[in-house]
């Protein structure tokens, strides 16, 4: 799952277009928050 967000930012990153990097950076970050809680809530959970 690291990698997948690792990749999307990276390429996000080259994006050149200074005007929409803070729409993709708030997307990530929520992104990122999202993905932290579902393993907060995995390891919670214990499987």
């Amino acid at each position: 799952m690291r990698a997948d967000v690792t990749q999307s930012t990276l390429q996000c990153d080259t994006v050149p277009v200074s005007q929409q990097t803070t729409r993709y950076q708030a997307l990530l970050y929520e992104l990122l928050v999202l993905s932290l809680n579902g393993l907060r809530w995995g390891e919670h959970g214990g499987q």
